[in-house]
């Protein structure tokens, strides 16, 4: 990250070459995705196409299993999070606990 006090202690070549990185990996990053992202719709569809030309029930089970499994997916997606929330509180109640212990032994 760049800030003001780099432009007084470091050279205009120097600032040049860094933002110029900055913005080359911005640019990897965001043609990487659409390379993976883009073609995922198309071959799904061909993949259940030539599925279904080579073997319909076959190829119906892999139709009826694929949202199963996203559910699944979104199921264990949602535990992991009240998980996460769960053990936030629970730190923060023995955090609490912690100091009303302490507090009341001080006032003994």
């Amino acid at each position: 990250m760049i800030c003001i006090f780099d432009f007084k202690k470091l050279s205009t070549l120097s600032l040049t070459t860094r933002c110029t990185s900055d913005v080359n990996q911005i640019e990897n990053t965001v043609n990487m995705f659409f390379e993976m992202i883009i073609p995922v719709p198309f071959i799904t569809v061909i993949g259940m196409f030539l599925a279904f030309s080579k073997d319909g029930y076959m190829a119906f089970i892999i139709f009826i299993i694929n949202p199963l499994i996203r559910l699944m997916n979104q199921i264990g997606y949602v535990i992991i999070a009240v998980l996460g929330a769960i053990f936030v509180i629970q730190g923060r109640l023995s955090i609490g606990i912690i100091q009303g212990f302490s507090f009341h032994l001080l006032n003994l």
